[in-house]
């Protein structure tokens, strides 16, 4: 229990200065990112190695999986964004991360779509910091894990 609270408020207090500090310069701070995701995978193997294992893994196929889409797109996704999964994947892990990757896209399309037309600004022109999207993504799934929504749902 100890550790997943470190845990979560590690990703909490990164993914705040993360964000912020996209938000302001569209840079994401690599030492911050790694340095959460590194104190994350050491917490988890603390508390159990076969699930450090998978949230190892969930870091490196989420990375892989921004990698991808970055080539695709010709870069419109930011280097930045591909370093940040590696941290929203070791936080939630290989099961879980494609949601909050879901979920991050949905509410970032509707973000943009919503300054586009309330605010009529050129599609070319407009850049959106997506480090925002992606924490905040994740700390939702995370919460809708632990409060085990999909079971109340179903009953």
């Amino acid at each position: 229990m100890i550790f997943s609270i470190l845990i979560f408020f590690i990703f909490l207090i990164s993914g705040i200065v993360i964000s912020v500090q996209d938000i302001r310069t569209f840079h994401l701070p690599l030492s911050v990112i790694y340095s959460a995701a590194a104190l994350i995978l050491i917490f988890r193997f603390c508390y159990e190695v076969n699930a450090g294992i998978l949230f190892a893994a969930g870091g490196i196929s989420a990375f892989l999986f921004y990698f991808f889409i970055r080539m695709i797109t010709a870069g419109a996704l930011g280097m930045g964004d591909v370093h940040l999964a590696f941290l929203c994947g070791c936080y939630n892990g290989i099961y879980d991360f494609f949601l909050s990757s879901f979920l991050s896209a949905l509410t970032g399309s509707l973000f943009f779509l919503f300054q586009r037309i309330f605010f009529r600004k050129s599609i070319r022109n407009l850049r959106l910091p997506f480090a925002p999207f992606m924490t905040v993504s994740s700390l939702f799934i995370e919460l809708f894990r632990i409060v085990k929504i999909p079971e109340v749902l179903w009953q």
